[in-house]
């Protein structure tokens, strides 16, 4: 269903079967005057989400010569539907950073790290069957890639560039500061935490996550439109106290369970957080949700290793084990 959110601004859900995100919202700038209209974000690359991203965009006439599209981030969820559209003809617009760090070679460092952390071997080898891998987009060229800062023009809308590195490291928002309307991405989410998941090369990507959050403060939008769930009329600089409050509290209970359990490897540690599961706990937790998981928890040991307050060793097995240091 597409729903006018003010003036040519406009939203439809393109649903995430099996997935606890449930739907991912899609914005659209309609063109004024004879312009080019700004569809953002796209779904999985699954045959029902592309079925249900055209039957939105046909809604709104928006056809590859009248329309681009941006993509907020690389993750499938995102990004899906990004090749189908561009073999279609669509323009594809997109931070130059998020292009850089789309690199399907690294992908195989993704479960070696996890091995070496203590995934299963069962677990470990689902890494391709994952949803955030089986749904990526197919191949396409970018018609622009845009940099931090610079300003594109839609439907009356001037959009600044923002490039918020965390959730992805390319990862950017847009926001309109005549109207001030921020499309957040999933930089900024109200009913969820996003993932913020650890790095191979094993970069404090937690840190820089805050810094971005920090970053946002200077904006002051009365329309908030974030990529899942709920949006409107938010208090986007509650919602950033209300995430960074989160992490700190990871934080503090990941570090308490290295104190009293020293030497569990990172999917141990992972374990002991506490999740909303539904499921009924860590053992019965779905692998696929594992991962997520699992890259949060391994996020907040690599902080406090960069903080010095845990170091990680290897134990008999070859896997990394995590204990507190002197400063601790």
């Amino acid at each position: 269903m597409t729903i006018n959110i003010t003036d040519n601004i406009y939203t439809f859900p393109v649903r995430l079967p099996h997935n606890p995100l449930q739907y991912v919202n899609c914005y659209v700038i309609k063109a004024k005057d004879g312009g080019r209209s700004l569809l953002i974000d796209t779904g999985f690359n699954r045959p029902d989400c592309l079925e249900m991203l055209l039957e939105g965009m046909k809604s709104l006439d928006l056809r590859p010569e009248n329309t681009d599209v941006f993509i907020t981030h690389f993750h499938s969820d995102h990004s899906g539907n990004v090749g189908a559209l561009y073999d279609m003809g669509y323009p594809i617009v997109l931070g130059r950073i998020e292009l850089v760090e789309f690199d399907r070679s690294v992908w195989p460092r993704v479960p070696n790290r996890f091995s070496h952390e203590g995934m299963p071997d069962s677990i470990v080898s689902t890494f391709y069957d994952n949803p955030s891998m089986r749904y990526m987009p197919t191949d396409f060229v970018p018609s622009r890639l845009v940099e931090d800062g610079e300003v594109l023009r839609y439907g009356g809308h001037r959009l600044k560039c923002i490039h918020t590195p965390g959730h992805s490291m390319g990862h950017m928002c847009l926001y309109d500061e005549d109207n001030r309307i921020f499309f957040c991405g999933d930089h900024v989410l109200f009913d969820i935490t996003p993932n913020i998941t650890c790095r191979c090369e094993r970069r404090d990507i937690l840190s820089i996550y805050l810094s971005s959050l920090e970053k946002i403060r200077e904006y002051r939008p009365e329309l908030v439109l974030p990529g899942h769930r709920r949006y409107g009329e938010l208090n986007m600089h509650h919602r950033i106290d209300e995430i960074i409050d989160h992490h700190t509290a990871r934080l503090n209970e990941a570090l308490q369970i290295v104190r009293d359990c020293p030497g569990l490897t990172g999917y141990e540690v992972s374990g002991r957080m506490a999740w909303r599961i539904s499921s009924g706990g860590w053992s019965k937790f779905p692998d696929n949700q594992k991962w997520f998981a699992m890259g949060e928890g391994l996020a907040h040991l690599d902080h406090l290793m960069d903080a010095g307050l845990v170091a990680q060793s290897e134990n008999a097995e070859g896997k990394f084990i995590y204990n507190l240091t002197d400063r601790s």
